[in-house]
């Protein structure tokens, strides 16, 4: 199998060392030590078009998911593990210029009822509805987000999963959480 990972940071990886973690590559060390070949892909910033829309918020997410959609068809799957808004992809395959399918960990779950602003409101409306009707696969990043979700939308049954991510409570004694809270513990889990 091969999987096209996209991302938005200006290098690509090409050798993926699985005994560093980054912070970024959500999955890929559990892909990689299944033997799943990964691709990482990002866009290029040499552009003129580029340079000029450089300014535009989420510029990067947006170039990087309209260059992937050309050499899509090399690949078995598009992933993508991390924050990244999705309008581009969702358009191109409700266009049918996508086909290959896409999956996604979602760090964020299109809930409109904490917005105030009106457009901002409208937008992702508009966004959310295109991403879960027209992406094959979102899974989201904890059973909270997807239960958010839930809350302000007919989430599609097929997005209906958690990859259970979070602190890794395997790697603390396990007796720091018997224990009453003290000053001098303190545990970051993110």
């Amino acid at each position: 199998m091969k999987i096209l990972y996209v991302c938005t940071w200006p290098d690509t990886l090409t050798d993926f060392d699985p005994k560093k973690s980054w912070s970024t590559c959500f999955g890929a060390k559990t892909l990689y030590l299944k033997g799943i070949q990964i691709e990482w892909h990002t866009h290029r910033r040499d552009t003129i078009l580029y340079k000029i829309c450089k300014w535009l918020p989420q510029a990067d997410q947006i170039f990087a998911q309209l260059s992937c959609i050309k050499k899509a068809r090399k690949y078995d799957i598009i992933y993508i593990g991390f924050d990244m808004h999705l309008l581009p992809l969702g358009l191109a395959k409700w266009c049918g210029l996508l086909e290959t399918p896409v999956f996604i960990v979602s760090h964020f779950m299109y809930n409109t009822r904490f917005s105030k602003n009106i457009l901002k409101k409208l937008f992702t409306i508009i966004e959310r509805k295109i991403v879960y009707r027209n992406i094959e696969k979102i899974s989201f990043a904890s059973p909270s987000l997807l239960s958010l979700a839930q809350q302000d939308y007919n989430v599609p049954n097929r997005h209906h999963s958690s990859c259970f991510w979070g602190a890794n409570t395997h790697y603390y004694n396990p007796a720091l959480f018997q224990e009453p809270a003290r000053r001098d513990i303190y545990i970051g889990v993110g």
